[in-house]
């Protein structure tokens, strides 16, 4: 859940799991509805596996995705049981199946999800790791990369 603010008036929030960031009157209201409904399913199907991993395999996902920003590696993939992250430089993909390993082969049986830019995927485990480090429940401030 993120808690946003209008910005407008910062008296008036609310509590959401969608978050989207666009400029104020570019938008009709039939362009935010086809917009969160092609961004929501992506952005719920990576929470779903972002919460599946243990907090070891967070950050080996943010390690391996440090490799691939330097240049060192192409694509990688974290993935536990039925639940896989499959990335690269421009995307993550969310794969679902039972006994997935890193040498993932698609032998056609699992289920392939969402796709989120590297960019969202990255500040969104990161962010993860920064709520469950933060026993005290300490208010969470998310820079977001400049577009």
């Amino acid at each position: 859940m993120v808690k946003l603010t209008a910005d407008a008036d910062s008296e008036i929030s609310w509590m959401s799991t969608y978050l989207g960031v666009v400029e104020t009157g570019t938008l009709s209201e039939e362009d935010i509805d086809l917009m969160r409904r092609a961004i929501v399913p992506a952005y719920a199907m990576m929470c779903a596996a972002i919460e599946a991993f243990p907090e070891c395999f967070l950050e080996s996902g943010l390690e391996k995705i440090a490799q691939i920003e330097r240049g060192e590696i192409e694509k990688s993939s974290i993935g536990l049981d039925a639940t896989a992250v499959i990335f690269d430089a421009r995307q993550a993909t969310f794969w679902f199946e039972f006994g997935f390993t890193e040498n993932y082969v698609d032998d056609g049986h699992g289920e392939e999800g969402g796709e989120v830019t590297l960019a969202q995927f990255k500040l969104a485990v990161q962010t993860y790791l920064q709520f469950l480090r933060n026993p005290d429940r300490k208010p969470i401030e998310v820079p977001f990369p400049p577009q």
